[in-house]
């Protein structure tokens, strides 16, 4: 599971760096995606997995190994993605 959470983090801001280096982004606009790329995953994928009949203890689980790991991870992505 802790797999799956840093894969999350890694991908997303691979894409938000990607998109944040095109031309036709802007500085704000590229700090935004970085950012929101660096944040845990949101609350509502439990909602999301119970509504699609998935694994709904499989999704709480990465959510909150997800959000515990947002205390460290996501300052350190946002200086890497900033800089």
């Amino acid at each position: 599971i802790p797999g799956v959470a840093l894969l999350q983090w890694v991908a997303a801001l691979a894409v938000a760096l990607l998109a944040a280096r095109s031309p036709l982004a802007s500085s704000a606009g590229a700090a935004g995606l970085v950012l929101l790329a660096a944040s845990p995953a949101a609350p509502l994928a439990n909602f999301y997995a119970r509504l699609a009949g998935g694994p709904v203890a499989l999704s709480v689980s990465v959510t909150v190994l997800s959000s515990m790991a947002a205390t460290v991870i996501t300052p350190v992505t946002a200086a890497l993605g900033l800089a």
